[in-house]
Parts: structure tokens; C-alpha cells; sequence
């Protein structure tokens, strides 16, 4: 499975949990059973990378409340290029703060 798949699927876990809201579209997917259907598109979840480059601060000590274990590429012992997976720190909405807003509280 893919990243974008494995993130979708655990911010489809979350939305059904009541525990991250949605964007206010719908979108289509499809089930296990392979039906087709619309539901809600849940809310964006990012790393700290992630949110820093849509515009957005973790603010500091802020911990991480979703870990997903996603694919990364790292270089083995003999110089070899491999895929891991690795638990990655995800951050919902409501623990950002967009970066000008941040900039504007300072002054």
C-alpha cells in the first residue's frame, strides 16, 4: 500500500471516530467490498514538515496525537537503497497555528 493510501485510510479512521472533522466535501470511495459511494473527505492530517510547508507551525512541545507507519527510503549497510517502514509523528488541524497569525500574536 502506498503512503497517500495509508495516510487516507487512518484520516478515514479518525473522521469515523469523531476524532478529526471534515472539509465540508464530499468525495468518492470505494469500500473493501469494491462499491463505489461518496463520503465526507476527512480533514488533512500532515507531519511537522508537512504543515510547515502549507504555512503552518506545530507550536513548540506540542505532541504528536497520530503515529502511521509509512514508507521511507534509507540506505543499507553495503550502500544499498532500501524501503522501511517507519512510524511517522501526524498532527491534526487543531494543533497548528498558520504561521502569520503566529507572527502577528509576537508583535
Amino acid at each position: 500500500m502506498k503512503n497517500e493510501e495509508i495516510i487516507m485510510k487512518t484520516r478515514i479512521n479518525l473522521m469515523n471516530n469523531r476524532q478529526l472533522g471534515t472539509t465540508g466535501r464530499l468525495m468518492d470511495y470505494v469500500t473493501e467490498d469494491g462499491e463505489l459511494t461518496q463520503i465526507d473527505e476527512p480533514a488533512e492530517i500532515h507531519t511537522y514538515v508537512g504543515w510547515k510547508r502549507k504555512g503552518y507551525q506545530v507550536p513548540k512541545g506540542t505532541k504528536a496525537r497520530v503515529f502511521i507507519p509509512i514508507w521511507n527510503y534509507t540506505t543499507d549497510n553495503e550502500g544499498n537503497t532500501v524501503m522501511i517502514q517507519r512510524n511517522a509523528p501526524f498532527f491534526l488541524p487543531d494543533q497548528v497555528v498558520k504561521i502569520e497569525d503566529e507572527a502577528e500574536a509576537v508583535m
